[in-house]
């Protein structure tokens, strides 16, 4: 009889965002990247599987190519086995098929001609799953991919521990499942080496037969996350660190223990059962992604368990949410996804109509779809452990993309002349019609049904999308900031009752002031996030005379004397767009059914993406002035301005200067929208723009009034 064994399936899993700044791919290269191929070079006994994002591939092709060259060659000696996934790392299951598709198969092409064969095994993006992923992956070629292993818990599978692989199937179309060990992620790199091994040796011992482990983690805890350099390479990385003494105890081990890629163990070894996991992803990522409202309920159930002994069995059944459930924690990831999957629709119909000129126009939607795909990279949408939808930098870069990839689109079928659209639509798939307005210049997308609010404005040729401002929000860690009384950010932690978008209708108290109204106080009327009617919409003409436009009628109350009613309201809001130009025109007529008995500001609220505060590449202007003082010109400033007319915001990155004309004198209030997150450094406040008042004041008596404002693209100089 052979002794039993242990098979260790490593898997490592390396990536980087799109939008990340250059230095970031550098530091990382150095830092984890290239010292871990170091690492296999000099034990060529350890085996494993390795997996790079697309973003990471075309770095290396561009900027280290000998490192692919080196990785090739682990590939070709059968030391390294590569994994695929979509190419710019896409959460699958949340974007349209014909991108989940396209993507798998762009990464297969990419790695048989790089390294010499197509991936048989899948890494999942944050390892979310989804069950149609089984039917989906099947089909494109691939054998397995990894789950952790609380989904096999979820599914009723008691083995412990997870050994081997299970195999998933939809509709007859199966797919291996490897298990990955939580313990094992916790262990490595973390522990010393000979926990690993212990740990391994002890689930072989108390086994009727070979067990198979596999580990699966992301490559960065690997000297790139803080404090992991040294303790994995050594003083200064140059040896002696974890990996070093973990590769050897391996190789020391190797009587009894062997390394591997799991799609050797898939290829020589049954499945261990069959299996059909829910939904889901590693404890954390569902924990994240649950309302906060749940998770001190959430925490109170399982310690329940624990004290009852129920702990374990309990977890198969308690747990946090879906990685969907972003989408309602953080309404801007929303907005980004809908917006993503409204541009794939329109690449796919501008696929349609070109088809049938001939293949050389199919061509020219190549550029669209690249752009469409790299605004797919998951890391903006959501938020965990580290900064993801708060960096204000990501989620600028997939609005870029996004709006180019419309913009290609639209030049692939209507070519470069004027062109508008206006229609009523369902842009956010909640079943309630927004307004879309279109031209070659500019995007503007209106939710009568919040207010009449306009939370879409992009302008097309700089790929800004100037609405991308990200609300205050708790966190679960907040709570941590609060108790430590840090004095930069303790003070920062107020939260908003609205999403910052464009175009709010606002009535305060004349003496309210900035960081009141921030605060959202001092409100007096009923309009912030009503349901407004729409009341028209055309489009007419597409040469330089065409227009569009549409109005909607908002029916409120204000209350300027703190009575039992308040005054009936009435608001018409129209929108305005020319084929020609980058403007954006709102006018308002506003009728009261009583005068009014005391003063009233009436208000509009802008929201506004600026990704720097300091003045010094971005700044405002004052009725077309910078103002005397240079910190009054930041955009990071708490500031009124009485009097005036105009407030451009100029971005010399972006290369777009925006500016909002109102036809009257007001006062102009504006203060920056700080977040308060955590990061790979800590945590950390982020600028995520700036938030503008436009305030008239109208005086006792007043039943009537009307008012123009203007937004308008120019460029920044």
């Amino acid at each position: 009889m052979q002794p039993k064994r242990a098979y260790l399936l490593l898997v490592v899993h390396n990536q980087q965002p799109v939008g990340a700044p250059r230095h970031t791919f550098d530091i990382a290269t150095e830092r984890a990247y290239r010292p871990l191929i170091d690492a296999l070079e000099r034990h060529p006994r350890v085996r494993m599987g390795l997996h790079y994002s697309g973003t990471l591939l075309e770095f290396f092709a561009q900027h280290a190519p000998s490192l692919l060259d080196r990785i090739a060659e682990l590939v070709a000696r059968n030391q390294i086995e590569i994994l695929g996934s979509g190419f710019y790392e896409p959460m699958l299951s949340v974007i349209p098929e014909r991108d989940a598709r396209g993507q798998v198969e762009r990464m297969r092409t990419w790695c048989k001609q790089r390294f010499g064969s197509a991936p048989r095994g899948f890494w999942l993006t944050e390892r979310v799953w989804e069950p149609d992923l089984a039917r989906l992956l099947c089909e494109l070629g691939h054998t397995y991919t990894m789950l952790d292993d609380n989904a096999f818990r979820f599914a009723g599978v008691r083995d412990s521990p997870l050994c081997g692989y299970y195999v998933a199937e939809k509709a007859g179309s199966p797919l291996g499942l490897v298990p990955i060990d939580k313990r094992l992620r916790y262990l490595a790199p973390f522990r010393e080496p000979h926990e690993t091994i212990d740990y391994l040796r002890h689930c072989m011992e108390t086994s009727t037969r070979d067990v198979a482990l596999c580990y699966g983690d992301a490559g960065e805890k690997f000297g790139l996350w803080p404090g992991t350099h040294e303790w994995v390479y050594g003083p200064g990385g140059k040896g002696g660190g974890w990996l070093e003494r973990f590769f050897g105890a391996l190789e020391e081990a190797d009587r009894w223990l062997v390394t591997a890629p799991p799609g050797d163990w898939i290829a020589t070894h049954g499945p261990s059962g069959r299996v059909y996991p829910p939904s889901s992803s590693y404890d954390e990522m569902m924990e994240w992604a649950q309302p906060l409202s749940l998770a001190d309920d959430l925490d109170a159930l399982r310690a329940q368990a624990d004290r009852a002994g129920l702990g374990e069995v309990a977890r198969c059944f308690l747990h946090g949410g879906i990685w969907s459930g972003f989408f309602v924690k953080y309404p801007e990831a929303n907005r980004m996804h809908k917006r993503m999957v409204d541009v794939s629709a329109r690449i796919a119909g501008a696929e349609r109509y070109l088809r049938n000129i001939g293949p050389d126009a199919l061509r020219s939607l190549d550029a669209a779809r690249e752009a469409l795909w790299r605004g797919q990279c998951n890391t903006a949408y959501w938020h965990g452990l580290y900064g993801g939808i708060y960096d204000s930098q990501l989620r600028g870069s997939v609005w870029s993309n996004l709006i180019e990839a419309d913009r290609l689109s639209e030049i692939a079928v209507r070519g470069t002349g004027q062109w508008l659209d206006a229609e009523a639509r369902d842009v956010d798939a909640d079943l309630e019609a927004e307004i879309d307005l279109r031209n070659g210049l500019l995007h503007a997308v209106v939710k009568p049904s919040e207010g009449g609010v306009l939370t879409l404005l992009e302008h097309r040729a700089t790929g800004t999308a100037l609405t991308d401002v990200l609300a205050r929000r708790p966190e679960r860690y907040h709570r941590e900031i609060a108790r430590s009384g840090l004095p930069d950010l303790a003070p920062l932690l107020s939260f908003d009752d609205h999403d910052r978008v464009c175009l709010i209708d606002r009535f305060l108290r004349p003496d309210t002031g900035i960081d009141a109204w921030m605060r959202g106080e001092g409100e007096l009327g009923t309009f912030v996030g009503a349901r407004y009617a729409l009341g028209g919409l055309r489009a007419r003409g597409t040469g330089i005379a065409g227009e569009a436009w549409a109005w909607l009628r908002g029916d409120g109350e204000v209350n300027v004397d703190g009575s039992a009613e308040g005054i009936g309201a009435h608001l018409v809001k129209r929108f305005d767009v020319r084929a020609e130009a980058s403007v954006l025109e709102v006018k308002w007529e506003l009728s009261l059914d009583a005068p009014l008995s005391e003063p009233l500001d009436w208000g509009v609220e802008f929201n506004l993406a600026a990704r720097a505060e300091d003045g010094g590449r971005c700044w405002v202007e004052i009725d077309g002035l910078r103002p005397v003082l240079h910190q009054d010109a930041k955009p990071g400033a708490i500031w009124s301005a009485h009097g005036a007319r105009k407030l451009a915001l100029v971005d010399l990155d972006s290369g777009v200067r925006t500016l909002v004309a109102s036809s009257e004198r007001v006062r102009i209030d504006r203060s920056p929208i700080w977040t308060v997150s955590r990061s790979a450094a800590g945590i950390e406040r982020t600028f995520q723009g700036m938030a503008v008042m436009l305030r008239r004041r109208l005086a006792p008596g007043v039943t009537e009034a009307a008012w123009r404002v203007l937004v308008e693209f120019g460029e920044a100089t």
